[in-house]
This record gives structure tokens, C-alpha cells and sequence, in this order.
């Protein structure tokens, strides 16, 4: 979609999207260099709404140019607005005494593009604790695309990630990362944190859910691993919410869109609508 909102309720105040589970034991770490790959591709996403207010969360290069995220970053179901414009900030951190490490210029993001379905039927910018579990299968579209007013810089240059499917089998119990700006660590959410753990894949093939701790601002972060003796990231998810644990059991998950190959195949066709 284009920087016309689709507005259904004027005046309404858009909630953050504070997305995601905390999980005992499950720690992140602050990225100590944001600057060194894969980290420098991935960045802080500041989207302003037209009532005003902004929110944040993550996304990441696929190139010098284009953008992948959740589409609750740009799309308030709820009630029925898209965003004005945003900004992304790659590699944007914090250095060890908390002061403000920019690395590379702010660009403002051009486009952007959120599935026609997720519009009618996905649902809203998650809460603090996540969503109940038979909700999930309304976020299965919950993915978004943009292009960036201009062509980032070198360094950090091109991006080497990628989104490809190495299939269910690959995917099922691989050890993955994922890289975002985790707002109860930082309430400002310019720090990025690291974080790895094992992913399954749901039985109908739609989500990535895992026990790697998850907050507000780590809306869109990419689910990655890095194939092995090669120079590029696969990103095979994209972060959504979680699902907390019922009352005296461990059951709880985050979870991903999964990036199958019928999810990117969408994706190219809206990376070709930013384009046009």
C-alpha cells in the first residue's frame, strides 16, 4: 500500500506493538558491534501513524534498498489504518555505558506494502503478553515489504541475507537467531540484542514457534541462520508475537511467519509492487 491510510475510525490511538514472551533462562545479549555483519543490516524501524503517535520495532536489508518486517509495523487492523511514513535505522545501538551509537544515516522509507489479506482479516498489533494461542492463525500474513527512499551506503553495503526455504526438514529443530530492539531491555529501543536458540515448524507449515525471549520493538526480526562455509544469512522467519505458557506449565511460544517458498514467492511480487 501507498502513504494513503485507509482510515475506519478517526481519532483513535494506536497502541505500540509490544510483542512477544519473556522466558526464564532464555537470556539476550546486547550487540557489542553493530557494525560488523550480519548485525549492520538489521535496524531499528520508527513508523509514525496519523493521529500522530509512533511506534517501533525491527526490520532488515534484503539489499541496498528494500525492507522485510511484520505488516502490524505498517497496519493497524484494529482500526483500519496504515502508517503515515517511517524510518529505519540501521544498526542502531547502544555502547556499554548506554550512550547512543549511530553507525549509518537514518533513510526514510519510501513505500511500503502489506498483503491485501492481512488488511481484511489479520489481526492487531499483539499486547504485552502476547496473544491466546487460537488466535495465531490470524498473523499468517502478518510479513511486509518496503522500499527505501534511497540506496544505503557502503559500508555497510549490500545486504547478505537472504530469504530462501531449505525446507521443512532443514528448518525443524535448526539452531537460528534472531536480531532485534527489545524494548523491556531498552525502553527506548536503540539497542540491539542477540539472541539463538532451536526453531520447530507448526504442523500446517505456517509458523516458526521457539523459546528464544521476545519484547516489544522485536516486531519484524528476522529468524536466521547462516548455511555453514558460507557468507550469507538465511532468513527464515519473521518474528511475530508469542503465545504465553498456561497457568503451572512451560507450554508457552514465540513464533514466525514462515518464510516457505509460497510466503516468498508474495514477498517477490510485493517487492515488484515498491518497485513499480
Amino acid at each position: 500500500m501507498d502513504w494513503t491510510p485507509r482510515t475506519r475510525s478517526s481519532g483513535a490511538t494506536l497502541s505500540e506493538p509490544v510483542v512477544g514472551v519473556v522466558f526464564p533462562g532464555q537470556p539476550r545479549a546486547r550487540v557489542a558491534d553493530t557494525t560488523v555483519p550480519p548485525s549492520c543490516w538489521v535496524g531499528r524501524l520508527v513508523t509514525s501513524w496519523p493521529d500522530g503517535s509512533r511506534t517501533w520495532g525491527t526490520a532488515t536489508l534484503l539489499d541496498d534498498r528494500h525492507l522485510i518486517t511484520c505488516a502490524h509495523n505498517f497496519y493497524n487492523t484494529r482500526v483500519g489504518v496504515g502508517a503515515a511514513q517511517a524510518t529505519f535505522w540501521p544498526g542502531l545501538n547502544r555502547d556499554a555505558h548506554g550512550g547512543l551509537v549511530q553507525p549509518y544515516n537514518a533513510l526514510p522509507v519510501l513505500r511500503y506494502r502489506v498483503p491485501d489479506i492481512y488488511q481484511r482479516i489479520g489481526g492487531p498489533p499483539p499486547g504485552p503478553g502476547g496473544i491466546p494461542s487460537n488466535e495465531i492463525t490470524r498473523y499468517l500474513y502478518d510479513y511486509a515489504v518496503a522500499r527505501l527512499g534511497t540506496a544505503i551506503s557502503d559500508p555497510p553495503g549490500d545486504s547478505q541475507f537472504d530469504t530462501s526455504w531449505p525446507g521443512t526438514n532443514v528448518v525443524d529443530g535448526l539452531q537460528c537467531t534472531i536480531l532485534g530492539y527489545s524494548g523491556d531491555l531498552d525502553t527506548t529501543g536503540c539497542t540491539q540484542y542477540t539472541r539463538s536458540g532451536a526453531v520447530r515448524v507448526d504442523d500446517g507449515e505456517n509458523f516458526l514457534l521457539y523459546q528464544m525471549s521476545t519484547y516489544h520493538g522485536d516486531s519484524g526480526a528476522p529468524v536466521f541462520y547462516q548455511p555453514p562455509g558460507r557468507h550469507f544469512w538465511r532468513i527464515v522467519g519473521v518474528h511475530v508475537s508469542g503465545v504465553p505458557s498456561t497457568p503451572g506449565t512451560t507450554n508457552g511460544r514465540n513464533f514466525a511467519v514462515a518464510l516457505t517458498e509460497d510466503v516468498i514467492a508474495h514477498l517477490q511480487q510485493m517487492l515488484n509492487q515498491v518497485d513499480s
